[in-house]
C-alpha cells in the first residue's frame, strides 16, 4: 500500500452527523449511499488503495470522524460496498472463507473489497497514454494471472515491470482508434 503524504481533505458533508446513519427515507438513502460511495473512492484513490478491508479501516477517518464522535457502523459500511458493488460496479467482494467454502455475495459478511476509483477503460487509456509518452514502439504485453494484470516492456533486452492491479472482469477493452487492446483471461 502506497499512502499519499498529503492528507486528504474530506467533503464538508463528512462532518455532518447524519451522514454515519443510513437514513430510512428512500430517496435521502440513495443519496447518502452515493455520497458514500464517492467519498470512499475519492479517498481510496488518494491512498492508492485497491483493496479495502472493513475491520481495518472501520477505525480510520474514513468511516470514523472523531472530531464529532460518530463513525459509520460496520453492518452499515458493507451496506454501502454492497450498493458499490450492485448499482455502481465501483467495488466487489474479494473472496472470503467461512467454514472452508469460498463464499462471495451479498450478506456473506466479506471484510475485504476490491474498490475501483477508476474504470476499466480509464485504466486502459492511462497505460496506453503513459506507453506513447515513454516507450514509443515498444511491444506490450498483458496476460492474466489470477485477477492481477502483469505489463511487461520489453526494450533492447531491458525488462522492466508495471504491476497493474485491476480486475479487467474478463472483458475486451478498445478504444475507437484501436491503437491498444486490453483482453481478458476469461
Amino acid at each position: 500500500m502506497t499512502t499519499n503524504t498529503i492528507t486528504f481533505t474530506f467533503p464538508p458533508i463528512h462532518s455532518f452527523p447524519p451522514f454515519y446513519t443510513l437514513q430510512p427515507n428512500t430517496t435521502t438513502l440513495q443519496s447518502q449511499l452515493t455520497t458514500w460511495s464517492t467519498v470512499i473512492r475519492n479517498y481510496c484513490r488518494h491512498h492508492r488503495l485497491f483493496r479495502l478491508s472493513l475491520s481495518d479501516q472501520l477505525n480510520t477517518p474514513l468511516f470514523f470522524n472523531r472530531t464529532l464522535g460518530k463513525r459509520l457502523k460496520e453492518d452499515d459500511a458493507r451496506r454501502v460496498l454492497e450498493f458499490m458493488w450492485e448499482k455502481e460496479a465501483s467495488a466487489e467482494p474479494v473472496a472470503a472463507t467461512a467454514g472452508g467454502t469460498a463464499v462471495k455475495g451479498k450478506g456473506s459478511k466479506v471484510d475485504v473489497w476490491w474498490i475501483w476509483w477508476r474504470k476499466p477503460e480509464e485504466w486502459a487509456g492511462i497505460i496506453e497514454a503513459w506507453v506513447c509518452y515513454h516507450l514509443y514502439n515498444i511491444r506490450c504485453i498483458f496476460w492474466g494471472l489470477g485477477w492481477t494484470y502483469t505489463c511487461s516492456l520489453y526494450h533492447h533486452g531491458i525488462v522492466s515491470g508495471l504491476n497493474f492491479h485491476y480486475d479487467l472482469r474478463s472483458s475486451t477493452i478498445s478504444d475507437t482508434s484501436r491503437k491498444y487492446h486490453i483482453k481478458g483471461a476469461g
